[in-house]
């Protein structure tokens, strides 16, 4: 009888941890405020946006979750780049692809709104993907010490679409 209680008792936990559905994408809170945090900690990502892990001593941790929740830095010492990277996926977030792209587009006039008139953009739209560059002004892609590259993609339909916001910058 104990073991039909149990068995019971995990197939209703089960079941109602599979029925818990993510959140609709474009409700997270508080993203303009992340990308001015963002914007105010650049260019040196690493002393102002990061803290160092406790287990790994060479890992460096975001000190803020944005997205899926865990915002990853990277950093190449040897050519002074570091970088922020932001995923909203359909493993974290509910949503059609016409939601991913609306949401897409928040987050491109966002972007817009906090870098400012000091930031120029580039856009381009594929069949299946759209992204927006942004950087400094009077310079390109290539050249900008700070640039900010957002992508809203729904190539492979067994994944979902998603949107990635990748912040780089050139540290002195």
């Amino acid at each position: 009888m104990i073991k039909y209680v149990l068995f019971a008792a995990i197939l209703l936990f089960t079941v109602t941890l599979s029925a818990q559905t993510n959140p609709k994408i474009g409700t997270e809170k508080g993203v303009k405020e992340k990308l001015i945090r963002i914007k105010n900690g650049l260019p040196d990502i690493k002393k102002n946006l990061t803290k160092r892990d406790e287990t790994f001593v060479d890992e460096y941790n975001v000190k803020f979750e944005m997205g899926n929740g865990i915002v990853l830095f990277n950093e190449d010492e040897e050519d002074h780049d570091q970088s922020l990277t932001i995923r909203y996926t359909s493993s974290y977030f509910s949503g059609t692809v016409a939601d991913y792209q609306n949401y897409y587009k928040t987050l491109v006039t966002m972007i817009k709104e906090v870098f400012g008139l000091g930031y120029e953009f580039s856009t381009t739209d594929k069949e299946k993907s759209w992204s927006t560059a942004f950087f400094q002004k009077g310079k390109d892609v290539f050249t900008s010490p700070v640039r900010i590259d957002i992508k809203c993609d729904w190539i492979l339909e067994s994944l979902g679409p998603s949107i990635s916001i990748e912040v780089w910058s050139k540290v002195k």
